[in-house]
């Protein structure tokens, strides 16, 4: 087996693997075998923390150690590169959580999740009518946030009984992330990031007040429709009720909402390799 890199010059080699071009902010390693691609994995790296954003296996090469190899090259690759922790958030069945555990992971979480077909999501009448509305202007992207607003984000997670770690880098992407300021206080927040195809959400906050809510509404509308790819899903841990009241006003009456498998949080310290 050969390991390598992804890229430009590559990407269509790997492209069945990778699910199509590899995200920006992204980076891949590939596996090649007797001449042909077997595996993919990309990462993303910020502040020193590595994230495995999406790895996978041709079913034929399955259950053969390629998974592993790849997996192995990778870590040791970004530890050289003095990186200091490695995370990945999953979806799916106890044997993804097995797969990481070999690999040293500490797996922290097991939740049920819900999910919503971007596909359908996208075909609902009321999708485009909230699509079709006027941006909001007290929109905000994590990116931008100021300092002063940062530490007002986490003093309202706190307040909210909500653990910080939730800003961890690696556990939101500030691109797609965002909050609403009304006279200069925060007033809702929309925290998510793309797990491979699917766009995942970890926290929507509010203030409960319509005038909150649809700005949220309007902006996830958008995010969906210029990043959700055939078969990409909206992705919540189940139970999370500002979340799916927040999907309820799209999907109530099209019946979207699903039921999922378990997913989870796993987290690599690399000074244990």
């Amino acid at each position: 087996m050969e390991i390598t890199r992804i890229g430009e010059k590559n990407i269509d080699y790997f492209s069945h693997l990778t699910g199509g071009a590899i995200p920006p902010g992204q980076s891949g390693l590939g596996v090649i075998l007797d001449d042909t691609a077997v595996a993919a994995a990309l990462f993303s790296l910020v502040n020193g923390t590595a994230t495995l954003e999406h790895i996978f296996v041709d079913p034929d090469e399955r259950r053969r150690g390629v998974g592993t190899f790849l997996l192995k090259e990778a870590i040791e690759a970004f530890s050289a590169a003095g990186v200091d922790t490695m995370m990945a958030y999953y979806n799916g069945a106890d044997e993804i959580t097995k797969f990481l555990s070999k690999m040293g992971f500490a797996c922290t979480e097991s939740l049920p999740q819900c999910s919503v077909s971007c596909d359908k999501l996208i075909n609902a009448d009321l999708f485009h009518t909230i699509l079709d509305s006027k941006r909001s202007e007290n929109i905000r992207y994590m990116e931008k946030l100021t300092t002063k607003e940062q530490r007002q984000l986490k003093q309202i997670l706190r307040k909210n009984g909500f653990d910080e770690s939730i800003l961890d880098p690696g556990r939101y992407d500030p691109k797609l992330s965002f909050v609403i300021v009304s006279d200069d206080d925060i007033t809702g927040c929309m925290i998510m990031k793309m797990s491979g195809e699917d766009l995942m959400i970890s926290l929507l906050l509010s203030n409960g007040e319509l005038s909150s809510l649809r700005p949220i509404l309007r902006e996830v509308a958008g995010i969906v429709d210029e990043k959700a790819t055939a078969g990409s899903s909206i992705v919540f841990v189940s139970g999370n009720e500002k979340l799916e009241g927040f999907l309820g006003k799209i999907t109530a009456d099209t019946g979207l909402m699903e039921q999922r498998g378990n997913g989870g949080v796993a987290a690599l310290k690399m000074q244990a390799i």
